[in-house]
Formats: structure tokens, sequence, C-alpha cells
């Protein structure tokens, strides 16, 4: 009797381990975002509420009673951003800082035992069908918590790494498992927010665990990604402001984290389109800091994440001046800007003074969808902020519950400021028939008689014709 036994795989990942257990590079790339991680009070906080209190809070939720880790498909809030940030182990940030602030013991236990049921759960089990185990996003996100747990142990707590060489051992083990999966083709979600993210993770991966394959497929998904997510205006595509904002913050962090590594032309690319991507923000950002609920964007204020990659440049200085409210950087030259291949355009009565910075009027119109993520049905919709208030309002994003009835309202016609026709609808098996069906015509962008005109036939036999000025 003969048997054929792959010790690729396990070969492999034992390699990973010895590498990263005895390679003084290995946490060159992770160190900063593993200290910005315990330093965090909101993260000691949370973990608190873990080990004394029984609390489990997640994301944006309140808190739950948690006393196990053996109900890992429950669903306390009825939504699915709850589980997505369970199963990417949101939860070692939490017990990380708690356990680096008190030297806290039962913090570390608490990720063992949490680490090993989701393994004996789920790692091998094919058989499951549970939506997050194998989650495009879900799986680069719990890669790279995973591997930033295995750096702080080896920083700080090499004592409890040795008395648990084991428990780390599976760590490497599926890490190895998810870094393959994302390695996979057919896993890939190509050009979207979490295909990046699958990107930034495997380069991630392959460069702290030194696994070449990882690295070169990596790079080359990068330079997809790259070329297809902005417009050459440098807007995102997911037809929301704040997906631009988050899509380009990744890319930032990917060329920022490799920029010594060989990235080959792909930061000549990036370089080009990320001044354009930061003025975008600079004139799409609302007057009270907040960004527009156009598309799937959450009513939040946004944090200055740019100064390292953009510093004592003129974009960095006019995206200080509308972060700040006027109180710092330099005030932009032109009050309106507008963006036809992009398909929006945004007009301001005025940048202001930090005294009186929230009275400015601003309008931001869009055109048209760039591609079917995060989309909604707002072709030819435009939104007044003015004096501090809303007065012409979107709907935003309500959740990612595509069966609620409501996150259904709120991205159809009727919950956006434009013609509800009759008998007419999209034609829904053709999207790329909305992509290409409408335009901006004509426009100015000048202090004193800003406009914007576009059409569109997204409906059957309706052409849509709006001009503001």
């Amino acid at each position: 009797v003969s048997k054929y036994i792959n010790l690729k795989k396990p070969i492999d990942f034992i390699r990973c381990y010895l590498y990263f257990i005895t390679s003084s590079d290995s946490g060159v790339l992770i160190e900063r975002d593993v200290k910005a991680i315990i330093s965090n009070e909101d993260n000691i906080a949370r973990g608190l509420e873990i080990i004394e209190g029984k609390t489990l809070r997640l994301n944006l939720f309140s808190g739950v009673p948690w006393s196990s880790w053996k109900d890992w498909e429950t669903n306390p809030f009825n939504d699915r951003s709850w589980q997505w940030s369970l199963h990417w182990f949101e939860f070692l940030k939490y017990l990380m800082a708690f356990h680096h602030k008190y030297k806290n013991g039962a913090a570390l236990n608490e990720i063992k035992v949490a680490l090993e049921s989701w393994i004996d759960t789920y790692l091998y089990n094919v058989g499951s069908d549970f939506e997050f185990i194998w989650h495009d996003h879900t799986v680069a996100l719990r890669a790279e918590l995973v591997l930033l747990f295995v750096y702080y142990i080896k920083e700080y707590e090499q004592k409890w790494m040795r008395e648990n060489k084991d428990f780390v051992f599976r760590l490497f083990e599926l890490m190895y498992v998810l870094g393959d999966k994302l390695n996979e083709e057919s896993f890939y979600s190509k050009h979207t927010n979490h295909g990046l993210d699958q990107v930034r993770v495997l380069l991630l991966l392959g460069t702290v665990l030194n696994t070449d394959e990882w690295i070169r497929i990596a790079k080359v998904r990068l330079k997809s990604e790259l070329e297809f997510s902005f417009t050459t205006e440098g807007v995102h595509k997911e037809n929301s402001p704040g997906y631009h904002q988050f899509v380009f913050k990744r890319f930032l962090s990917i060329f920022e984290k490799h920029s010594s590594y060989n990235l080959d032309d792909l930061e000549k690319t990036f370089n080009i389109i990320a001044p354009k991507a930061l003025e975008y923000i600079t004139y799409i950002l609302r007057p009270d800091n907040n960004l527009p609920i156009i598309g799937d964007t959450e009513l939040r204020p946004i944090s200055d994440s740019y100064k390292n990659y953009f510093v004592n440049t003129l974009q960095y200085k006019n995206f200080l001046y509308s972060i700040s409210q006027g109180e710092k950087g330099v005030k932009p030259r032109k009050t309106s800007i507008v963006y036809p291949k992009s398909g929006y355009a945004i007009f301001r009565n005025t940048w202001g003074e930090a005294v009186d910075y929230k009275q400015a009027i601003q309008i931001i119109f869009k055109a048209g969808c760039l591609s079917r993520y995060h989309h909604q049905q707002d072709e030819n919709s435009f939104v007044i902020f003015a004096y501090g208030e809303d007065w012409i309002i979107d709907s935003g994003l309500y959740n990612y519950m595509e069966r609620d009835h409501i996150r259904s309202y709120v991205r159809r016609r009727q919950a956006h400021n434009i013609p509800i026709i009759s008998n007419s609808s999209y034609n829904h098996h053709d999207f790329n028939h909305r992509i290409n069906s409408w335009e901006i015509y004509d426009y100015s962008d000048d202090n004193q008689t800003p406009f914007v005109a576009a059409r569109n036939t997204v409906l059957s036999s309706i052409e849509h014709d709006r001009k503001l000025s």
C-alpha cells in the first residue's frame, strides 16, 4: 500500500513560524499598528468590560452579556455588522490593550480560549455555511489581527508565548490557512473595497512571514485595484464619499508602510492620484466637519490621517483649512469644483473664517454612478447644507441588511430628491447601462456664476435633464 502525502503547506507554515520568531525584522511593518491599538483608551475600556464586566461591546453597538466563546453564530442585534465584527476578532484589540495597561494575564487566557474555540469549530469545518467564516473582508481583517496579536506577545509577553507554544503554533497555522485563502484567485473580490483589504493583508502577511508567492500575487492585484479604484479626477468609484475616504486611507497605509520595499512603479501612479483624492475630500466635507450622507455614507466627522504623506503640500494645507473649519491651514482658492467624469459638482458661497465658517452654504450635486458597489438610485440628486443645518437631504447608509424594508427604501429613487416617474424603471439586467447613461454636459466652477447641467437616460424611455446654478 502506498500513500501520497503533500507536505508543502505544513512545511510552509512551519517556515513562516520560524522566520517570524527568529527574525529581528518581522515587526517593522506592524509595530506602529500594535502600539496604536494598545494605547487606545476606548480599547482599554472595552477590554475591561470583557474581563471584569463579562460584557462584549463591538463596533458602534452597545454591550451584550458575554461569558463564554461557544456561540459564534449568535446575533443579539439582528445585524450582520455585529457578526462581522465578532468574526474578524475585533475583540482582540480590546483584550490586548487591557492586558498591556494592567498586565492582567486573564486577558491573554481569554484570547486563547476564544481563538481555540473558533479554530476548533471552523478552521477545517468545510460543512459550515455560516456567512462570516469565509467572508471575503472578514478573512482579511481576521488574518491581520491574529498577526498583530502574535507580534504583541512576541514583544511584550515572551514568557507567556513560551508557556503556550502549542497555541502559538496553531495561530501560525491559522494565519497560513487564511493567507492561502486570500491567495486564491476565486476568493479575491476584485475591484471592491473588500478586495483591496484582501490585497493589503496578503501583501502584509507575505512580507512579514517571508512568503514570496503571496507578495508577487498581491503586487499584481494592487496594480489592478489602483488602476480601477479612482477616476482620472481622483474620485473613488464606489459612489459614496464615505467609501472614498475609507479606500483612500487604505491605499495610503499600503504605500506608507511598504515605501521602503519594492512596489515597482505603483507608487508613481498613486502619487498622481493622491493629491486629487485629497482635494475631493477638502471640497466635499461639510461646513460642520461631517461627510455628506450621499450613497452608503454615515454622518460622521473625519479625522486627519493625511499629514504624514502630504506634509507641506498645498493640497494638505487646503484640506487642513476644511477639516479645522478655518482655524488652520490655507483657504482654498476656489469655492466650487466640478468633476464631470466622476459625476459630482460641489458649490460653496464662501470658505469663511473660523468665526463664521459653519454658516457657509454648500450644495452637492451627484450626476450618476460609477460602479455597482454602494450605489443608490440617486442620479441627478443634490443636497443643501446651510447656516449650520440641513435644508435638502439625502438618505445615506441605513444598514447592510438587504432584506430590511427601510434599507430597501433609502436606496430607491423615492428617498432622493428626483422625479418619480410612473411606469418606468431601471434595466436591472444590465447595470452597465446605468454606468454609461449619464453625463455632465455643461458646467462652470468659477467663483461668480457656478452651475452644473446633467442628463441621464437610466430609466426606460425617460430622459432626465437638470441644471443647478
